[in-house]
């Protein structure tokens, strides 16, 4: 069967992974600074591809852990 979760076990839960995932966003925002900055630098037709495919990435994990916020809230 399913065992239920005390709900101010589960609201400590909600709380911690909350904080876990606000601080995972506070790094890929930073990351993302980055990526900008690097995708702005002259570079070769490779290597801006990589830079706009870094910049990409970073904004998928930004909206995921977003999304996974809102799924908290």
């Amino acid at each position: 069967g399913s065992s239920r979760v005390d709900p101010q076990e589960q609201k400590a839960r909600d709380a911690d992974a909350r904080r876990i995932l606000e601080a995972e966003l506070r790094r890929e925002e930073t990351r993302l600074q980055q990526a900008l900055q690097d995708s702005r630098q002259p570079l070769s037709a490779e290597k801006a591809s990589e830079a706009r495919a870094a910049v990409a990435r970073v904004q998928g994990d930004i909206q995921a852990i977003q999304r996974e916020l809102n799924r908290l809230r």
